[in-house]
């Protein structure tokens, strides 16, 4: 059997091409940025819900326990964060669950929770009591998830070589594989949380100083466990994969591209932080707020459709080079 001519003519995936296939893509299909415009436009200028009085409760009690329980050191830094978290507190909105991870909308004005607008003072609300509270988070993330679902999927159809038509029946299952992929996430991010809190109590008790080295290592060792899933939510829209085959798929992907894999990330990372930093640079009270707004819609989901395409120029690289690979271990056993 003569395979010499068999070689891997895909190349593997590259950074500069995925982004710029990416931006040139919503440039080609700029509806795709119009739910992350219309969301921040409700976070700006709809109502909030916020939760002053139980968190002040909880706050207080937290302060309490210090007193009574911590050491001086952390007493002192608790003090020392009041300021931060009232600001925090008022900032709050429980709307702000619309903007689900890691599948959702992204949004420029979710987590900054503005106080005004050009306009005035929006409506705000206080939920009574913490079982609303919880209620309204449910609703409100399971309403962000299938939203987020819809826009993940759309992109993800504009990104293949073939676009296919729309089916809200292929969206529906994409919703019902996120969900599931969200409800294994939680159930693993819990198991991690645990003995987490338990061990930084413990070493908060000895010294804080060596808690927040604590804290680092168990960051660096969490970042280190969900590096090979980056891909998960990519093969549920793109290759329409159930979760399981697509976890696989992701851990697959990042295993044999992991250099560029790696760095594909981080300049993702930084992309999108530079882009906030000049998106946020207006006031809230400004109109020129506005640009921030669309200018964030269009590079945020530029630079999603630039993983999808990185994504699927590696799944074929990565079939490429398996195939080579068989090829060569057949032409090894009939020599």
């Amino acid at each position: 059997m003569d395979t010499s001519n068999n070689v891997v003519t895909v190349r593997p995936p590259r950074l500069i091409p995925s982004f710029l296939s990416g931006f040139n893509t919503i440039a080609n299909h700029i509806q795709l940025i119009l739910l992350p415009i219309l969301l921040d436009l409700f976070f700006w200028f709809g109502p909030k819900l916020q939760l002053k009085d139980i968190l002040n409760s909880i706050n207080q009690d937290f302060t309490r326990s210090m007193v009574e329980y911590g050491t001086q050191e952390m007493m002192d830094m608790v003090r020392a964060n009041q300021e931060l978290m009232q600001q925090a507190m008022d900032r709050f909105n429980l709307l702000s669950s619309l903007r689900t991870l890691p599948v959702g909308i992204f949004s420029l004005l979710a987590d900054l929770g503005p106080l005004h607008n050009p306009l005035g003072w929006p409506l705000s609300l206080e939920v009574p009591n913490i079982l609303s509270a919880i209620f309204l988070w449910f609703v409100f993330s399971i309403t962000g998830l299938v939203l987020g679902a819809f826009y993940f999927s759309e992109v993800a159809r504009f990104c293949k070589e073939i676009t296919g038509r729309f089916s809200l029946k292929r969206i529906g299952s994409q919703f019902l594989q996120t969900l599931l992929l969200m409800i294994g996430l939680i159930i693993l991010l819990i198991a991690i949380s645990i003995p987490t809190a338990i061990m930084v109590t413990i070493l908060a008790l000895i010294s804080p100083d060596i808690a927040q080295i604590g804290m680092l290592v168990i960051i660096f060792f969490v970042l280190w466990l969900a590096f090979p899933l980056f891909f998960s939510s990519h093969g549920i829209f793109f290759s329409e994969s159930g979760v399981l085959k697509s976890v696989v798929t992701s851990a697959r992907l990042v295993r044999y591209t992991l250099p560029s894999t790696g760095l594909f990330m981080i300049s993702l990372f930084l992309f999108s932080q530079v882009f906030n930093l000049l998106w946020t640079s207006a006031p809230e009270t400004s109109w020129m707020l506005l640009v921030g707004i669309v200018g964030h819609a269009f590079t945020s989901t530029g630079l999603l459709a630039a993983s999808f395409l990185y994504y699927r120029d590696g799944l074929k690289w990565v079939e490429q080079v398996n195939q080579e690979i068989i090829a060569k271990k057949i032409k090894t056993i009939n020599q």
